[in-house]
């Protein structure tokens, strides 16, 4: 989501479509993390932070959508939003005329699966991103005003809600580069090769195996299979790296905290100190 956010490519064409109807563009991006503060995994931290990008270098926007908080007299300090007040500026966005007249909208939200709050369900949470691209075609009869881009996990309660003709499978488009880099790393591995001579079935449901659980994420697939590299001398049937497999956390998170577990403690200080500073290299992460 980040790399599709910040291509200059999808700029160039978003700036287009809103061009064709001389329109302003305007973007904003959300990730959501489980892991997180309440506001990176709640519906009030998604509108706090969707609104704050869009209208952080934006006077004009700002005004439309917090009428009730401009021109008065007030210091910064005393300006309080509460959650209501930011619903109610997300629904002037979606619904106001002449927001309407002026811009157009692309939001890019990623990790929806993530979402994990009490105060709405998972599909609501969905429908109600849904609703936002249909109220300006409802109540202001301007077709195509806000645009979205979601990401989640493939889960029933999420993919039930947006039309399936808008849904792309990320791993339908990686499959075929992960599968070159099983093969020619396994393959290519002269203690698999020595197990595949013994149980060549066994060693393709191996292959199989690591496929199917890649779900097009490339790093857990890199990270598993150096994994199983590390345990193939050791290893006496294809049962063995079957197991491994089975026992792998799916989420990458979950996978670090198993690696980092598997290590002497007097190693982890070493560790985390190199993961703060590839961290600190990076830079603050957007809304992550």
């Amino acid at each position: 989501m980040k790399f599709l956010a910040n291509d200059p490519r999808v700029h160039e064409t978003l700036c287009q479509w809103a061009g064709a109807v001389s329109k302003r563009l305007v973007t904003s991006k959300f990730f959501f993390w489980r892991y997180g503060p309440t506001e990176q995994k709640s519906v009030s931290g998604l509108l706090r932070g969707l609104l704050y990008e869009m209208c952080a270098d934006d006077v004009e926007l700002t005004k439309l959508v917090f009428p009730s908080c401009w021109g008065r007299r007030i210091s910064e300090a005393d300006l309080r939003l509460r959650d209501d007040d930011i619903r109610a500026a997300f629904e002037y966005l979606c619904t106001n005329e002449e927001i309407s007249r002026k811009y157009r909208v692309c939001l890019f939200i990623d990790g929806l699966d993530e979402f994990s709050s009490e105060e709405m369900a998972l599909w609501k949470v969905a429908k109600m991103m849904r609703s936002w691209t249909q109220q300006a075609v409802d109540r202001t009869n301007t077709n195509g005003l806000i645009k979205l881009c979601v990401s989640s996990r493939e889960d029933d309660t999420v993919m039930s809600v947006f039309e399936k003709s808008n849904q792309i499978r990320l791993q339908d488009i990686t499959e075929a580069d992960i599968s070159i880099i099983v093969n020619d790393t396994l393959l290519g591995n002269e203690h698999f090769q020595e197990l595949r001579r013994s149980d060549p079935h066994g060693c393709g449901q191996v292959l199989k195996s690591i496929l199917v659980g890649a779900e097009g994420v490339f790093l857990r697939v890199s990270l598993l299979l150096n994994l199983l590299e590390d345990e193939l001398p050791t290893v006496a049937s294809a049962s063995a790296p079957q197991n491994i497999i089975r026992t792998t956390p799916l989420e990458v998170e979950d996978f670090l905290g198993k690696i980092l577990d598997t290590m002497r403690k007097h190693y982890r200080r070493g560790v985390y100190f190199l993961f703060a500073v590839a961290l600190r290299m990076l830079g603050p992460s957007p809304r992550r």
